[in-house]
């Protein structure tokens, strides 16, 4: 079952994990992650007054910012 919820601070750790794979080919390609995703000190840093979480079966696979 997919569900979608407001995102939490808690989601931030595996948002991390999604984020690094999600630009990895970028990072081979140019050498750089966006700025929201720091390497030295592990921090994602997404704007979370507006992101969503998607869920499937209570693990999460995407967020989405509006």
């Amino acid at each position: 079952m997919i569900t979608v919820r407001k995102m939490s601070k808690s989601d931030i750790p595996i948002l991390w994990e999604v984020a690094l794979r999600a630009f990895a080919p970028d990072y081979e390609r140019f050498g750089v992650y966006p700025p929201m995703i720091n390497l030295k000190k592990k921090r994602f840093l997404p704007p979370r007054i507006f992101g969503k979480t998607i869920l499937e079966s209570d693990t999460i696979i995407m967020r989405i910012l509006q």
